[in-house]
């Protein structure tokens, strides 16, 4: 590959759906494919911490406290 954010992967099959201003392309892709599509993208963990509000918090004490419920 001569671009390195460019990926060119093979489709099995292959549906198209066309739209006003968008087409969609909706496919199967062998394992060959699948392996060159997770190596492109990396699939790193996302290093955010979500956010815990009031809801979360009583339901994580509630899951801790009584976890029969």
């Amino acid at each position: 590959m001569s671009d390195p954010k460019t990926l060119t992967i093979k489709l099995v099959e292959a549906c198209y759906q066309h739209h006003d201003r968008v087409n969609k392309i909706i496919g199967k892709i062998d394992a060959r494919n699948i392996s060159k599509l997770i190596s492109a993208v990396g699939l790193t963990a996302n290093p955010r911490k979500s956010k815990v509000g009031k809801i979360t918090r009583a339901i994580q004490e509630t899951l801790e406290t009584s976890p029969e419920m």
